[in-house]
């Protein structure tokens, strides 16, 4: 465990949110949620108090995390990190080392809540070898690590590049990226305005995209999700299409991660 804690660390992508309470709510052994206050996301703590009845809901700033001591069974700790780093992979992956490095003390287990992300963590076994803490991120079944949050709901690799295959076209929605599509675009730079579309649309045409395509992970609320991925179609002038999605990457890798803590805890 780490030096002044045996948590289990997060570091989680906003775009993963969904995922991440689906995790946490089907845990029983966890008792405390802490949640670094990181103004990432104004959603989270909602679906947290919604999902997890009977977990304490803790909120720690970043500069208080040096001082912290989080012992005791059942505690996760989790960093939420902003869509807008995927714009500069070199960015993203400094910064996950970065939190990586300032929770490790009070964990005895991280897991990373990414994919490969534009290869920002490629090497992330590689890159935490000097850590003690041992470090997990998304893989799919076949041990690969997946390439994004779409990868993940798709179901791992080859399940991914499948459906890349199959939906020429189609641009891909999560239920958290439809969410609040407007200002997701803003955050990744593809609009400078969320209230005026034209240089979306443009880039849109140009990549020849004619096809919305839902990821149904049945996370998020099927109803929401309908509506915002229609305003999005509407929007675009988009055909819709379901995709039938799983959370089998995010759990099994989530599962990995606290069976991992166990074990670092005897060593």
């Amino acid at each position: 465990m780490g030096s002044r804690g045996d948590a289990l660390g997060i570091i989680a992508c906003h775009m993963l949110e969904d995922e991440l309470v689906h995790v946490l709510s089907g845990d029983e052994n966890v008792t405390r949620l802490l949640i670094v206050d990181s103004g990432v996301s104004k959603t989270l703590m909602p679906k947290l108090r919604s999902h997890c009845a009977g977990k304490a809901l803790e909120t720690v700033q970043e500069e208080k995390l040096s001082e912290m001591e989080v012992r005791g069974e059942g505690n996760i700790l989790i960093w939420q990190r902003p869509i807008n780093l995927h714009i500069a992979p070199e960015e993203l992956k400094d910064e996950g080392l970065r939190c990586i490095n300032a929770v490790k003390d009070l964990c005895s287990s991280i897991l990373m809540f990414y994919g490969l992300c534009g290869n920002a963590f490629r090497n992330l076994e590689a890159l935490t070898q000097g850590i003690d803490v041992p470090v997990t991120i998304l893989k799919d079944a076949s041990g690969q690590v997946v390439d994004d949050c779409m990868g993940a709901a798709a179901g791992g690799v080859e399940a991914y590049l499948k459906l890349l295959r199959t939906h020429h076209g189609a641009f891909f929605l999560s239920p958290m990226w439809a969410s609040d599509w407007r200002r997701f675009f803003v955050d990744i730079m593809v609009l400078h305005d969320p209230n005026d579309l034209e240089g979306a649309r443009y880039i849109f045409q140009y990549m020849n995209y004619t096809t919305v395509t839902m990821m149904c992970t049945g996370l998020g609320g099927n109803d929401e999700f309908h509506k915002d991925v229609g305003e999005f179609s509407k929007a675009f002038n988009l055909k819709m299409e379901e995709f039938p999605c799983n959370t089998s990457v995010v759990d099994s890798s989530y599962a990995r991660a606290k069976g991992r803590m166990h074990r670092h805890q005897e060593l």
